[in-house]
């Protein structure tokens, strides 16, 4: 993550400490990245026919320098999932051979590539194979979407970076990078929303307390999850009677 770090700080989206490195909102894997966790399961990038990008951000599609699509290039058969409004989005702004955006430009230029091959689609609020489906957010990104599946603890939420972690969720605090304050606001409105009318359990990725869950309880952790993500939708609900931290 070396790479996205370093693009993150040069941007000003980090924090810098005068301690030096490792600096306060470095990305840090502590327990493995994708393909260590692929291996875990006995899977190999070959095996994966989907993936879903909940958002076009480098530190989640994998982008380890500028030069080429980066951890995708890794999946030869899979086809490429990313919303339609943030797509058309980051293609407007693009001009003269550069992308102008928040977009990558190696990243950028493998899924334009990969859409001419048929392997980059690009559509919000869809299903991708029975019982995954995407839910449009826009709030973090224009690109931000959220991922349901349905397990047997019943649906979840795969929150994009629309929601950080549990922790700010509950106290209601909302995070500087967005589109807007309004429309992430929004976002958080309708996962939360979803939460409680489907008893949906919601995962922000960033939380390094799922990875833990994970890894103390096994395949009981989305059960975990479950009681963590009910509590900060309640916490949350609890600051909508007055004003919002920001």
């Amino acid at each position: 993550m070396e790479y996205t770090n370093d693009m993150f700080r040069r941007y000003g989206f980090f924090r810098t400490s005068p301690e030096g490195p490792p600096h306060p909102d470095d990305i840090v894997q502590q327990h493995g990245n994708l393909l260590s966790w692929l291996s875990h399961l006995r899977l190999t990038p070959a095996n994966i026919s989907d993936v879903i990008f909940t958002h076009m951000h480098g530190d989640h599609h994998g982008l380890h320098d500028a030069k080429d699509g980066g951890m995708c290039e890794d999946f030869p058969s899979a086809v490429f999932h990313a919303s339609r409004k943030g797509w058309e989005y980051n293609i407007s702004q693009r001009k003269d051979g550069h992308w102008n955006s928040y977009l990558d430009w190696g990243f950028g230029d493998f899924m334009a590539r990969a859409e001419r091959e048929g392997r980059a689609v690009f559509a919000d609020d869809c299903e991708i194979v029975p019982g995954i489906s995407t839910v449009y957010l826009g709030g973090h990104a224009i690109c931000s979407q959220a991922v349901k599946v349905q397990t047997e603890y019943g649906p979840v939420l795969i929150t994009s970076d629309d929601i950080y972690t549990y922790d700010l969720l509950r106290e209601g605090l909302i995070p500087v990078i967005c589109t807007t304050q309004e429309q992430l606001l929004a976002a958080i409105r309708l996962l939360v929303d979803t939460a409680v009318r489907e008893q949906a359990i919601l995962l922000p990725v960033h939380d390094p307390i799922l990875g833990e869950l994970y890894e103390s309880t096994g395949d009981g952790w989305l059960a975990e999850a479950k009681k963590l993500s009910q509590a900060a939708v309640e916490g949350f609900l609890k600051t909508q009677t007055g004003s919002l931290s920001v």
